[in-house]
């Protein structure tokens, strides 16, 4: 399974994680770790596209 950027959620004060059908609510310190990870992706300023919506330090997401 591949993590990407549109399975964290954030509504309200809640966070949300989609491993399956429905999404879990993560609990903190987690959730403000999944949001600085979506919100920053230093492991994506190398990569040929910054818009690529993986959370994986690959550049090439599939190939862990």
């Amino acid at each position: 399974m591949r993590l990407t950027i549109d399975d964290i959620n954030a509504i309200g004060f809640d966070v949300l994680l989609r491993l399956g059908d429905p999404p879990v609510p993560v609990p903190e310190p987690v959730a403000g770790l999944l949001l600085a990870l979506r919100g920053q992706r230093t492991n994506m300023r190398t990569a040929t596209n910054r818009d690529a919506p993986g959370c994986s330090p690959a550049a090439a997401p599939a190939s862990h």
